[in-house]
């Protein structure tokens, strides 16, 4: 395998698909605006998006070189919903999953910093739906072999 990174990124998708799924769809997808809401019909579905970030430098640097390094997979997750409330309790319960939680190639998942629950208004500035974000990083052990 040239990278353990896929099969983290998998297995954190999977995690919260048996976790949410058929309650609330977790998307691997973008932050939405007014125009990519996801809806049932008129309403504001509620949702969860995921976006993984790019590896990042950790503390360990290894004298073997780079591909030893210490390296953290940032995970950002967005609770969508019409609800301020039910985005946060979705939030709530995402941070409850999965924390601490670890895969192959993986450490154990742990919360950073930073929680701003957030609106997405529309043009006439109503609010459409609310959005609770929440995140977190992984450590990764990467692998170069092919």
């Amino acid at each position: 395998m040239a990278f353990s990174v896929e099969e983290v990124e998998q297995g954190v998708l999977q995690t919260l698909r048996d976790e949410f799924e058929p309650y609330y769809n977790v998307y691997d997808d973008y932050i939405p605006n007014t125009t990519t809401l996801r809806r049932n019909g008129s309403e504001v579905e509620n949702y969860i998006v995921v976006q993984f970030g790019d590896l990042q430098p950790q503390s360990a640097y290894a004298m073997t070189g780079p591909w030893d390094d210490d390296y953290g997979l940032p995970i950002y997750i967005q609770a969508i919903s019409a609800s301020p409330s039910i985005a946060r309790q979705i939030a709530r319960k995402v941070v409850r999953v999965l924390l601490s939680k670890s895969y192959p190639w993986s450490g154990e998942i742990r919360k950073k910093a930073g929680f701003n629950q957030f609106t997405i208004d529309s043009s006439d500035y109503s609010v459409e739906a609310y959005a609770s974000p929440v995140f977190f990083t992984v450590p990764v052990q990467m692998s170069n072999e092919a």
